[in-house]
Parts: structure tokens; C-alpha cells; sequence
């Protein structure tokens, strides 16, 4: 996935978790985390994650100034925690954070 530095990070999409060996096909009651992470691991950003739909899960992830991203390769996932306690991670995906070529002009 591609973001250009200083954009509204805005991304929506299925989330899928696992619990007693089985795939969970409603998320009634978990709750959901995002972060985006630096290589190294320094936190770039705490997202603001909303339910689309509960069953299936579905959520939206927003960062809105990403004006202090690092270029090049960061990291993303989502915590999924059930209301049990128990703590699911999606996979790891990788956002490369380009330079914007167009720039708002101050008035």
C-alpha cells in the first residue's frame, strides 16, 4: 500500500481472527487497535479505528497528518482484543511513504 508523506491515511477493509482454533464470524464485543511503526519500531501514529461491521469485521483505520512519516517503508497491523481478554494480531503489512509531488499553496 502507498501514502503519500503528509496525506489523510484512510483505509478500510476486513479484519480476521482466530479464537479456539476457529475463525471468529462475529466481533460483538472485541475491541480494536492500529498502530503505524517505523522500522526500527518508533510509534508513528495511534489510528483512530471504527467498526464498518462487527460480522463480519470489518474496520476503517484513519491517521489524519502523516505530515512527519519517515519516507520509505512502515509497519501497520491490528490488535484485535476478544472479550475474553484474549489479544489476536492481523498480519503485518508494509505502507511505503512517498514524497507529495503537488502542494497546498498558502494563501
Amino acid at each position: 500500500m502507498d501514502l503519500k508523506r503528509g496525506t489523510t491515511f484512510d483505509f478500510s477493509g476486513p479484519v480476521e481472527a482466530t479464537e479456539g482454533g476457529l475463525p471468529v464470524a462475529d466481533f460483538t464485543g472485541w475491541e480494536a487497535a492500529s498502530q503505524v511503526r517505523s522500522p526500527n519500531g518508533a510509534l508513528l501514529a495511534d489510528l483512530i479505528v471504527t467498526w464498518l461491521s462487527r460480522a463480519p469485521g470489518a474496520v476503517r483505520l484513519v491517521a489524519p497528518d502523516t505530515s512527519t512519516w519517515p519516507l520509505g517503508a512502515v509497519k501497520i497491523d491490528v490488535l484485535l482484543t476478544s472479550p475474553d481478554g484474549d489479544d489476536v494480531a492481523t498480519d503485518t503489512q508494509t505502507i511505503v511513504v512517498g514524497e507529495a509531488v503537488t502542494q497546498r499553496i498558502a494563501p
